[in-house]
């Protein structure tokens, strides 16, 4: 599994960001919105990992509700 960077994560998010802004559709703008919230917890998430000096993997729901 490669796990991506904060960064990576966070240019991720702004690509999803500006396709919702592109989209034609509703459902698909809403679709690119939630994958963009998905992609900043994941940033969020790796930027804890490399604070916290975890170099396991670690396995993460993204799709559950944050705490």
């Amino acid at each position: 599994m490669n796990m991506q960077s904060s960064e990576e994560c966070l240019r991720e998010a702004e690509e999803s960001e500006r396709l919702a802004g592109l989209a034609r559709s509703v459902a698909t703008r809403q679709i690119m919105t939630v994958m963009a919230s998905k992609w900043r917890r994941l940033a969020k998430l790796a930027a804890e990992r490399k604070s916290h000096g975890h170099r396991g993997i670690q396995p993460v729901d993204v799709f559950a509700k944050p705490n």
